[in-house]
């Protein structure tokens, strides 16, 4: 059962994917790891947690959120089940798919499970937030707010910035589909 918890797996997937992949032909062999994506990745949503801590921002009406936050769950569900498909079709092709392309769609596939992990953990502390009445009055109950709601938004900035990766990931897939000779793209 513990292993099911696990996020290992997932997260060494991502680590494994997050290359450098548009460096042309002759870089295909050595995909050199891409610093500048993982420094946006964390950076970002860690730089919006401590922002709203330090600014003691309270979501106090974030029932909103809450819709936008089941809607981000459902949205990167599709995405994922859609992005699996058209790895199973490229496997299932005659000729060679180049690793980086598996690689690139896996990474997609990571950056989408991990992203629907944030969405959820942020629907998590949007649900405690709006759920109960906090004192306003208690210091217990002003900081539980504060930090409710900078965990969600640092985890927003997370799934913002996980859908811009794989907006451009899938891209960089389209793209490459397009320039694939005429009697590869009958089958």
């Amino acid at each position: 059962m513990a292993g099911r918890l696990d996020p290992r797996p997932l997260l060494s997937a991502l680590a494994a994917g997050v290359r450098k992949r548009r460096l042309g032909e002759a870089a295909q062999s050595s995909e050199p790891v891409d610093w500048w994506t993982w420094v946006v990745l964390l950076g970002a949503p860690t730089a919006v947690l401590i922002l709203a801590i330090a600014l003691r921002v309270r979501l106090d009406a974030a029932s909103e959120l809450l819709a936008g936050a089941a809607l981000l769950v459902g949205a990167l569900v599709a995405t994922f089940s859609q992005v699996a498909v058209w790895r199973e079709r490229l496997l299932a092709r005659d000729d060679t798919v180049g690793p980086m392309r598996i690689r690139a769609l896996n990474e997609a596939a990571a950056h989408i499970l991990l992203g629907t992990m944030a969405s959820v953990g942020a629907t998590v502390a949007i649900v405690t937030l709006v759920s109960f009445s906090w004192p306003c009055a208690s210091v217990v109950g002003h900081w539980v707010q504060v930090a409710l709601s900078s965990l969600t938004l640092g985890l927003f900035a997370y799934v913002v910035v996980t859908i811009m990766i794989v907006i451009n990931l899938l891209w960089d897939a389209y793209q490459e589909e397009g320039t694939r000779a005429p009697r590869d793209l009958d089958e």
